[in-house]
């Protein structure tokens, strides 16, 4: 998501005693700079705004006594001068650049978004959030320093347009909601009961939970099947309603995964489609804890009030120690 900066002038001007030119800022995107039509008659002008002998916008003054003019200045001291043709200055001056305010986009849920806004005067900020042309929240503050807003009751998967205001000045920016993960924390049973055998693991939960608890870590969000050489191994989570399912990930510990399984769901939990799975689909992830995963997406459109995943009994497995015969599960999410 990219937003831009732009430039509203807070002017503090030195001139000539006759100045030929005014300056002002225009909606906060633009500068209107007016000169005496009298000399454009006799000759154009070069306008020059710079910041330690660096120039940073140069344009032409003619034909016209009015000029708007783009600026992606950043805040800061300039100076600007105007010379003639023959390069004889015939004005020059000093000024100031500072934006009423900046955001910055914090955090994005599936249906909420924190903004934080920081002002460098006591400014009234107008908040709007758009969906499709629809205004779907507003939201005003007055304030000065940062200061965070949260937008609440988002649409999960849909392009968010938000226009914060303070007078003439705007600032806009475009966010994405990820879609929710409707499976989180669900009801869920299985065999996957097991917890690894170390002495960091947190054991304050019990291992088939967290295989939806939204935690993709190795000591407190992971449980390992049973022995996939004995019996089937599977999970099953309870949705709780028929949900529209437009995504489904898998997350595997990158040393211990099944080479396929099947992907499995029901409307009713009598009535079962399975969908087979193996590593062509898995892509290479890490965890926020560093561990190793694979990752399994399936893009699908199914309506399910269960899903789950089946290792048919002897299923070759990825293991880094000949001896284990089991696999290790992080998180089923489930993407409406």
């Amino acid at each position: 998501m990219k937003y831009v900066c732009t430039v509203l002038f807070f002017l503090s001007i030195s001139v000539c005693l006759h100045s030929i030119v005014r300056l002002n800022g225009k909606d906060g995107w633009y500068a209107e700079i007016e000169i005496d039509g009298k000399y454009l008659k006799k000759k154009p002008f070069i306008f020059l705004i710079y910041n330690k002998f660096i120039t940073n916008t140069e344009f032409l003054l003619q034909e016209s006594k009015k000029h708007i003019v783009k600026l992606n200045l950043r805040d800061g001291d300039y100076q600007y001068s105007i010379f003639d043709f023959e390069k004889n200055i015939v004005e020059k001056g000093k000024l100031k650049l500072r934006t009423p305010f900046s955001i910055r986009i914090k955090k994005v849920f599936s249906d909420s978004a924190l903004v934080e806004v920081e002002t460098i005067e006591n400014e009234l900020i107008n908040a709007i959030v758009y969906q499709d042309c629809k205004v779907i929240s507003k939201k005003e503050k007055r304030f000065k320093g940062a200061y965070t807003f949260v937008f609440d009751n988002l649409p999960s998967g849909t392009n968010i347009f938000l226009e914060f205001s303070s007078g003439t000045y705007r600032e806009r920016a475009e966010i994405r909601t990820p879609y929710s993960n409707i499976a989180l924390k669900k009801p869920v049973y299985g065999t996957f009961t097991k917890l690894p055998e170390s002495k960091f693991v947190d054991d304050s939960t019990p291992a088939i939970t967290r295989v939806n608890d939204g935690r993709l870590e190795w000591l407190k969000g992971m449980a390992l099947s049973g022995e996939v050489n004995n019996a089937n191994q599977y999970v099953f989570i309870n949705l709780q309603r028929v949900s529209n399912i437009k995504s489904i990930k898998v997350y595997w510990h990158a040393h211990y995964y099944p080479l396929h399984y099947s992907f499995t769901y029901s409307r009713d939990g009598t009535n079962w489609l399975a969908m087979e799975r193996n590593t062509n689909f898995y892509k290479n992830e890490i965890a926020g804890d560093n561990t190793p995963m694979v990752m399994d997406e399936i893009n699908t459109n199914i309506e399910a009030y269960y899903i789950g995943i089946i290792i048919d009994k002897g299923t070759e497995i990825k293991t880094t120690q000949v001896l284990r015969n089991y696999v290790e599960l992080l998180e089923i999410e489930a993407y409406e």
